[in-house]
C-alpha cells in the first residue's frame, strides 16, 4: 500500500512542480517535494545540471545515507565541483557531501547528496535526494564527462538488493529527461526520468 501512495504522491509533486514553473511560482512547499536537477548557478534553464535519479528515505538523513552508501557499496567521500539543489523550488542550497567510487582523477559513479528541508510524514520520513551518474574522464577536454544516468541509478539499487537490508523499494516518475550538456565534443546525455527510492 505504501508503494502505491508513494507513486501517487510523486506524481502530484511532480504535477504541481511544472505548475509551480509555468506559473513562476517559487515558494511551493510540501512535505515531501524532490526538484529534478542539479544546479551550477541559480538559473533554473542556463545552469541545469544532472537529473535528481537516487531519493534515500525513512530514516533518509544525510549522514545515514553516506554510511549505507559506504557499507553496501564501499563509496567514499569524494572532491568534485560544488553544486546547488532547489529544494521545494524555493530554497537554494549547496550539496551537503559528495560519494563516490573513485577521486576526481578516475573514472567513477558519482553523487551529490542534499537532504530535503522537511519531515516527509509517514510513507516518506526523512529523505535525501541524489543525482548519481558514472562518468569518464576525457583527457582532450581534461574533464569529467557523464556517459550514463540510468545506468549507475540501476547499479545502485542493484548493490543495495543484493549486499544490503535497505533494498530500493521501486521506481518513481519525476519526468526529468532533458539532455545535460556536458562541455565536451558536443556531448549530450540524459535519464529517463525515473528514480529509485531506498529505504534506510
Amino acid at each position: 500500500m505504501r508503494t502505491r501512495k508513494k507513486t501517487l504522491h510523486c506524481l502530484v509533486s511532480g504535477a504541481l512542480a511544472v505548475v509551480f514553473l509555468v506559473l513562476g511560482i517559487s515558494g511551493a512547499s510540501a512535505d515531501y517535494f524532490p526538484t529534478g536537477y542539479i544546479y551550477t548557478c541559480q538559473d533554473t534553464n542556463a545552469c541545469r545540471l544532472d537529473p535528481v535519479n537516487v531519493i534515500f528515505d525513512i530514516n533518509g538523513t544525510v549522514g545515514n545515507s553516506q554510511t549505507h552508501l559506504n557499507h553496501h557499496l564501499g563509496w567514499t567521500e569524494v572532491a568534485g565541483d560544488p553544486e546547488l539543489f532547489y529544494d521545494h523550488w524555493k530554497y537554494w542550497e549547496y550539496q551537503e557531501s559528495q560519494y563516490g567510487s573513485g577521486g576526481p582523477f578516475s573514472n567513477r559513479d558519482h553523487m551529490r547528496l542534499n537532504q530535503g528541508n522537511d519531515w516527509g510524514g509517514a510513507s516518506w520520513g526523512w529523505w535525501t535526494m541524489a543525482p548519481v551518474h558514472h562518468e569518464y574522464i576525457d583527457w582532450d577536454c581534461y574533464k569529467h564527462v557523464v556517459d550514463t544516468y540510468n545506468g549507475a541509478r540501476d547499479w545502485v539499487a542493484y548493490k543495495f538488493n543484493q549486499y544490503g537490508a535497505h533494498p530500493a523499494q521501486g521506481k518513481a516518475r519525476l519526468g526529468n529527461t532533458l539532455p545535460v550538456d556536458q562541455g565536451c565534443k558536443n556531448i549530450k546525455v540524459n535519464g529517463d526520468g525515473d528514480y529509485v527510492w531506498i529505504d534506510i
